[in-house]
C-alpha cells in the first residue's frame, strides 16, 4: 500500500477525482460538491481502496497514466470543441484523503 503524503495528494487532486467520477460512471468533470451524500460516501470509499491499490514506486505514474487514458477517451474525441468548453466556477478543492476508519459527515 502506498503512502500519499497530503501535499502529494493535493497536487494530484483533479486527476483523482476524473478517475473516480469516472470509476462511478459520472461525467468525468463532476464536482465532488455536486454529488449527494451517498455518492461522497462512495466516492471516497473508491478514492481509498484506488489509493491502496496502487504501487509504492510508480503510483504517480499509475495516477497519469488513468487520468491520460480518460482525457483520451472521454473528453479529447471528435467531438471536442474547446471554443464551446466554458471551465466551471466551482473546482474540486473539497475532495480530500480519509484516514483509515474515518467516516465523511
Amino acid at each position: 500500500m502506498v503512502k500519499i503524503s497530503q501535499d502529494e495528494f493535493q497536487r494530484n487532486t483533479i486527476k483523482l477525482s476524473y478517475i473516480i467520477m469516472v470509476q462511478m460512471f459520472k461525467d468525468c468533470k463532476t464536482i465532488f460538491t455536486d454529488l449527494n451524500n451517498h455518492e461522497k460516501k462512495v466516492f471516497n470509499k473508491k478514492l481509498n481502496e484506488y489509493i491502496k491499490d496502487l504501487m509504492d514506486d510508480t503510483w504517480e505514474q499509475e495516477i497519469t497514466s488513468d487520468f491520460n487514458e480518460i482525457c483520451n477517451d472521454y473528453l479529447f474525441t471528435s467531438e471536442f470543441d474547446p471554443s464551446k468548453y466554458v471551465p466551471s466556477n466551482k473546482n474540486n478543492t473539497d475532495v480530500r484523503q480519509l484516514k483509515e476508519g474515518e467516516m465523511l459527515e
